[in-house]
């Protein structure tokens, strides 16, 4: 009988051992994986939403350029049209060409919104 005892606290403590060493080896080693993981996906994301803000400003950039760039064609066209050089003053059509300059504009915002 005391054989008996001595195997069976042998296998015993053997399944401890194992049990302990799959808790801490595998199951831990697994949770620091997917901690891992997780971080690396969140800093992921965030490198993602700050690319997305660069190029949104990029496009905003560009699209206000190409807005103030045709405000100044159309007014040398108009001073062209009446007979004056590039950059002349012009007083009746000014209100007119400011609003489709700033509505231009506007459009670019609402082109490219907030993320």
């Amino acid at each position: 009988m005391p054989k008996l005892i001595k195997i069976l606290l042998a296998i015993s403590i053997f399944l401890v051992g194992v049990s302990v060493f799959y808790y801490f080896v595998i199951l831990q080693s697994e949770k620091v994986r997917l901690l891992n993981l997780e971080v690396a996906q969140k800093e992921l994301d965030r490198t993602e939403k700050t690319f997305k803000e660069k190029e949104r400003v990029k496009n905003i950039d560009t699209c206000i350029s190409d807005a103030n760039n045709n405000y100044i064609e159309q007014w040398n066209r108009m001073c062209e049209y009446l007979g004056k050089k590039p950059h002349c003053a012009l007083y009746e059509q000014a209100e007119r060409l400011d609003k489709v300059q700033k509505d231009s504009i506007e459009m670019c915002y609402k082109t490219y919104p907030p993320i």
